[in-house]
């Protein structure tokens, strides 16, 4: 037999009141603290790789521009001879 939508909400809601009601105001700060911390992990890990990509891209132009101005220094220098 199929259970209609109502009886099945009402067993959700119940048994979401009952475990709500189970639990004591340690536990449910404990549980904050806990999705907090993962959250500020998670945040931090998507930052630093964001700093690591940009820090790789600046090295990249700056090998680049050290590049560039020594052929210039280079062509200067033979010019003079």
């Amino acid at each position: 037999m199929i259970a209609d939508k109502y009886t099945v909400t009402s067993y959700i809601t119940n048994g979401a009141v009952a475990l709500f009601g189970a639990l004591n105001l340690e536990f449910i700060m404990m549980f904050i603290g806990l999705i907090l911390a993962l959250v500020t992990c998670i945040t931090n890990y998507y930052f630093r790789r964001r700093q690591d990509k940009r820090d790789v891209e600046e090295a990249a132009r700056k090998e680049e521009y050290h590049e560039v101005r020594m052929e210039i220094h280079n062509r200067d220098f033979n010019k003079e001879d």
